[in-house]
């Protein structure tokens, strides 16, 4: 099966007002458009990937495995352009799918492929949730969206240039397959959509599971603590070996032979307790024992290996009170994201739990009582921590709510 993944990345944005095209645009520092692409690379369903542009301009953006089209004045008449210039390589299905929903998971090509095997005709919809004006059922009506799918030589023997139609199906005369995502996939048509796109992109939900870790070696760091032990208590119901290390993790330690290695130690003090006074201990915990502990594995050798560390939903948003501890966890996060690909592609899997607020001594000392019915257990974040102790991917921050667990 010869499938064409098509990415339509020549459009101008007028609605976006900026000199670059929304679809160039950076989102934490990579152009919109290579989100598309990676993620289809990543599949591994395409022979081919194409990537319309607006002009020669942008030439030098698009990686040289893809092959790249100038767009024509319309949306039609670029898809025009590119069933013309693919016709060479034989497709039996063409996928299209719009630069500037860069939300989308290599697995979710593969549901427009398969569905491909029985239908001519694949689209994405979503329902409505808003209200409509004037009123009319919303029930009947749906969002379409793209990706778009069809088998190439249906869509070119019904496909005209000059038909003023806002979605490809609408050329084909026959009922498409319908599919609904199950997450978002929204598009960038303004600039705020951007800056939204950025945190979106960013944002892990969780997805609890029991690993198996039977046979594994696992290492605590901070076992001491609320989250710690009952970090302790859980691992107890499995088959593995767990070791615990207590002492002060400001000085020297090592490590050998541990395919698991899991860090919920931390320090916090209110800025009542003084900001300069002991900004250097919730550095050195925090965020510089982490540092230590990830060069370590790397001079160590053991692969693969995953590591679990721990945040604070302070991390989203600066905390009141908590000056030094809310930028050592902001710091935590950064370089979770600067090293979790490079230390992927050595086989060391790196992830961070970021729960709000946890009913432990510690957030008590903080913020007084805590209530139960707004504060997490230790026992649900050590759950989530597990989820991700025995994985093949890194670079994970999975955001943890009361409620959600």
């Amino acid at each position: 099966m010869n499938n064409i993944g098509i990415i339509l990345a020549s459009g101008l944005g007028l609605r976006y007002k900026s000199s670059i095209p929304k679809q160039f645009a950076k989102q934490n520092g990579k152009p919109v458009f290579m989100y598309v692409y990676d993620e289809m690379v990543k599949s591994g369903l395409f022979n081919k990937i194409v990537i319309t542009i607006p002009s020669k301009k942008y030439q030098y953006l698009i990686p040289k495995k893809a092959i790249s089209i100038i767009g024509g004045k319309t949306r039609n008449k670029t898809i025009y352009n590119v069933l013309q210039e693919i016709k060479k390589f034989k497709p039996t299905n063409v996928l299209f799918h719009d630069a500037v929903r860069p939300l989308i998971k290599a697995k979710d090509f593969n549901l427009y492929i398969e569905a491909l095997k029985k239908r001519v005709a694949v689209i994405t919809v979503e329902k409505i949730t808003d209200s409509l004006y004037p009123s009319i059922n919303r029930e009947n009506y749906q969002l379409v969206q793209t990706p778009e799918a069809f088998n190439y030589q249906c869509l070119c023997k019904y496909f005209k240039a000059d038909r003023y139609f806002t979605a490809i199906y609408q050329h084909i005369q026959t009922e498409p397959h319908l599919i609904y995502l199950n997450h978002p996939n929204y598009k960038i048509t303004y600039p705020y959509d951007l800056f939204m796109m950025e945190q979106l992109t960013k944002y892990t939900p969780l997805q609890l599971c029991k690993p198996d870790l039977v046979g594994h070696r696992i290492l605590v760091l901070g076992s001491k603590g609320g989250i710690g032990k009952a970090l302790m208590k859980e691992l107890k119901k499995y088959k593995c070996e767990v070791d615990e290390y207590t002492e002060d993790l400001r000085k020297e330690f090592y490590f050998t032979g541990y395919d698991i290695i899991i860090n919920v130690s931390g320090v916090a003090y209110s800025d009542k307790d003084g900001v300069v006074e002991n900004y250097d201990e919730i550095m050195d915990v925090n965020l510089k024992v982490n540092i230590r502990l990830l060069e370590g594995i790397k001079e160590a050798g053991n692969r693969p290996i995953n590591v679990v560390l721990i945040s604070s939903s302070s991390a989203t948003k600066g905390r009141p009170n908590l000056t030094a501890y809310s930028a050592s966890k902001v710091a935590l996060h950064s370089i979770i994201e600067s090293k979790a690909e490079e230390l992927a592609k050595e086989g060391i899997y790196v992830n961070c739990i970021c729960p709000e607020k946890v009913n432990t001594l510690l957030s008590k000392k903080l913020h007084g009582d805590c209530k139960p019915e707004e504060t997490l257990t230790p026992e649900e974040v050590a759950k989530a921590i597990l989820s991700y102790a025995d994985v093949n991917f890194g670079g994970k921050i999975v955001h943890l709510r009361k409620g959600m667990v």
